[in-house]
């Protein structure tokens, strides 16, 4: 398919973009204003320095900022930085002195380009304290859904008295409570244009206003239930205050030479900087248009905005991955998409206070509930376990040090462990460990004009990451490179992801990268990223119930059958529109035939992809065929009609240049790049042939088509009906294009 050509920047991406972008920035703004909301009445400090962040991080980050697609505002991590802000200073406005002094340390960690951190962070460690800061966010919020109040302020002593908890429910919040979790629940598992056409978040808000409401009229403010009186009353809503120039708010810097003080601003700094950096990173994966972020210049940004934000009464400025993922799937083109949200929100705040001070604390909670769980969902563990092992320890590890330690020293105590466990394996002593990590050895060889080696030895992980990543960075374009790691006797995880990374970008950019030695390791893990030690190992490789199926019907049909797992993309794939914001993970069970009379070779296989990213990531599984063309073909998409797609194409929706067709059929929607010659190619009779069969999503992207039917893994039943469908569908293809050979 013809890589759609990248979106300006600038004044002139601004008009030529401003459609999608506004619908997108519009859409984010739904979400991000009852979650600016929640995060700044779960950390408990003013209601709207929330709100306020998400503005700034629309109006002013948006200019200063790299970044094409993020989007900017306070993050989940925050409720759990500012409440413990909060409790160690006392005073939010000394607390606003901490989050300005942070946004100048990250200022000048983008100016001295420690944005290059975000390839070194270990992964285990990382993950470990997002799942803390989501067990913390969910079991204080879980209070709030139930209409209570905690005894304890410690996260050990809330988990224990959460059974306590329930026994005091106001069964009237709970309902509230209940039906908005139901929501974010169903709501991407009902596959309706309509409802996604409105995020969760509002929808909850949406339902949660009238319940209130109708749970008042039923008796004043006060409701026996049970022979208790239950209270429905302001105290269970949004207290916004009555002048909004209240909200402007201005820091004191009287305790700028406590301990206490640098200890909470070096905290917000480490956990703000680790959020956007790996935010950015997971963003990156999600741009239909693969546009690298400048992460030096987006910490200077988050930093200046955050300094900002501190000295008006704002919580920090992040960059966010959900709302992030929301401003993809609704189409976004430039950074204009972000700087719509803030003007969007400022616009709420200034004419929508009546309903916001309708909105009911119970629902923000259950926003809050959802997007903890999220950070913490059993999924996390599970993909831990997949990579190895030694992963998960670390990820439980540092979950547990910090929930009794706290954030910073969860972190310390996650990176101690990590390589504890790497001397450990390593079988190294302490001292030949230690030297290895300081003076890695590293070597690079010129063999030929246009040859390179770079030959590793000794421990490469996240610590020796960077500098072999200095010696990579400074290898020509276009070159042979050898990377070899035979004499290594550990490569960890963080090198295993960063290699796959360098050698995708460095063959994009008309290289060839080749990674010796890894053979001559052991993992524990088939994951291609899982660590390595330098043992040899064999492995019994057996069929899952599945596999044995489609081997049999590869064995009856002539066709030929491989079971293994290929991770990561493909060129092929990654050439389809439908992959542009859909990472890969990996494809597997891959079966292989021809159509002879066609002279064709097709592959149909299972693929597991992602939507989002992070906390906002949703993993499916699906079986597609491959068709390989001979002669070039119009690039289009084909699929099922949605009540919506009318309604977007009307006002401008488009996506990644692609056209929406309205007038093709009511039974399908049509997109393409040419509109005169996907109007050749669909003739009537073309169109009758389609009209006729069951519905497919089809793909042309010029040298292959793209097919499937179900966002789910296909029965061997239903792997024959594609392959007979695609059968018919080429024959007609031949006879109306006569681009097809016999």
């Amino acid at each position: 398919m013809p890589t759609p050509s990248i979106p300006h920047d600038g004044l002139k991406g601004l008009l030529e973009n401003w459609r999608n972008d506004l619908i997108a920035g519009f859409s984010v703004a739904l979400v991000a204003l009852p979650l600016g909301l929640g995060i700044a009445a779960a950390a408990e400090a003013p209601i709207m320095s929330g709100v306020l962040s998400a503005i700034l991080g629309g109006l002013l980050t948006t200019l200063l900022r790299h970044s094409k697609i993020a989007v900017n505002g306070p993050g989940n991590a925050m409720i759990v930085m500012i409440a413990t802000a909060l409790s160690t200073l006392g005073d939010f406005r000394l607390v606003l002195a901490a989050i300005a002094c942070s946004g100048a340390l990250m200022l000048l960690m983008g100016i001295f380009r420690f944005g290059t951190l975000a390839e070194a962070l270990p992964h285990g460690v990382i993950q470990g304290l997002l799942t803390a800061i989501g067990i913390i966010i969910m079991v204080k919020q879980i209070y709030i859904t139930l209409g209570t109040q905690p005894r304890s302020d410690h996260i050990i002593e809330m988990i224990k008295e959460l059974p306590l908890a329930f026994s005091r429910t106001n069964p009237f919040v709970a309902m509230i409570s209940f039906i908005s979790l139901l929501i974010l629940i169903l709501h991407p598992r009902i596959k309706n244009k309509f409802i996604h056409f409105m995020p969760a978040p509002l929808w909850v808000i949406m339902c949660s206003i009238p319940m209130v409401q109708g749970f008042n009229f039923l008796n004043g403010h006060t409701i026996t239930l049970f022979n208790h009186s239950y209270h429905v009353g302001h105290e269970f809503l949004m207290q916004l205050p009555t002048d909004m120039n209240q909200s402007i708010m201005f820091p004191d810097f009287s305790a700028i030479g406590s301990p206490a003080f640098w200890g909470i601003v070096m905290t917000l700094t480490l956990v703000n900087t680790i959020e956007t950096l790996v935010s950015i990173t997971a963003i990156d994966k999600l741009d239909p248009f693969r546009r690298k972020t400048n992460t030096n210049q987006d910490l200077m940004a988050v930093g200046a905005t955050t300094v900002l934000g501190g000295s008006i009464g704002a919580l920090p400025i992040s960059t966010v991955i959900m709302r992030s993922s929301v401003n993809v799937n609704h189409g976004a083109k430039t950074r204009w998409s972000n700087f719509y949200q803030g003007l969007i929100l400022l616009a709420c705040v200034l004419f929508l206070v009546p309903v916001m001070r309708r909105i009911p604390l119970a629902a923000l909670a259950s926003l809050l509930v959802f997007s903890g769980f999220k950070l913490t969902a059993p999924k996390i563990y599970k993909d831990a376990y997949k990579r190895g092992p030694e992963q998960l320890f670390i990820v439980v590890f540092t979950l547990v040090s910090t929930l009794y330690a706290g954030l910073l020293m969860g972190v310390v105590l996650g990176m101690m462990a990590k390589l504890l466990m790497h001397m450990l394996l390593a079988r190294m002593p302490v001292q030949v460990f230690l030297r290895s990590l300081i003076k890695p050895s590293i070597q690079k060889f010129q063999e030929t004009h246009q040859r390179y080696l770079v030959k590793m030895a000794g421990i490469a992980n996240f610590v020796t990451l960077l500098p072999l990543k200095s010696e990579l960075d400074l290898l020509p374009e276009k070159s042979t490179v050898d990377i070899d790691f035979s004499d290594t006797t550990l490569v960890d995880l963080t090198v295993m992801e960063y290699l796959e990374a360098f050698a995708e970008k460095y063959i994009e950019n008309g290289g060839s990268c080749n990674i010796l030695g890894l053979d001559l390791h052991q993992s524990s893990s088939d994951h291609p990223h899982a660590m390595r030690i330098h043992l040899a190992r064999h492995k019994v490789y057996s069929l899952t119930r599945r596999q044995r199926e489609l081997s049999a019907l590869a064995t009856a049909q002539g066709w030929r059958f491989e079971p293994q797992v290929f991770w990561g993309t493909t060129r092929t794939l990654r050439n389809f529109h439908f992959f542009d914001s859909r990472p890969i993970e990996y494809r597997n069970n891959i079966l292989r035939g021809d159509y002879p009379a066609l002279d064709m070779h097709w592959e149909i296989f299972d693929v597991t992809f992602q939507e989002g990213a992070l906390i906002g990531v949703e993993t499916y599984r699906t079986t597609v065929q491959i068709i390989h063309i001979k002669k070039k073909l119009p690039t289009f998409t084909l699929e099922r009609e949605e009540v919506l797609d009318r309604m977007m194409s009307l006002a401008g929706y488009e996506e990644s240049g692609f056209k929406v067709f309205t007038d093709f059929s009511r039974k399908f929607v049509l997109k393409g790049l040419d509109e005169s010659t996907i109007r050749n190619f669909f003739t009537p009779k073309m169109i009758a042939f389609f009209e006729s069969e069951d519905i497919y999503h089809l793909e042309s992207n010029g040298e292959a088509l793209f097919i499937f039917k179900y966002l789910r893994l296909a029965s061997p039943h239903n792997i024959e009906e594609m392959v007979n469908y695609s059968q018919r569908l080429l024959i007609k293809l031949q006879a109306f294009t006569r681009s097809l050979k016999l």
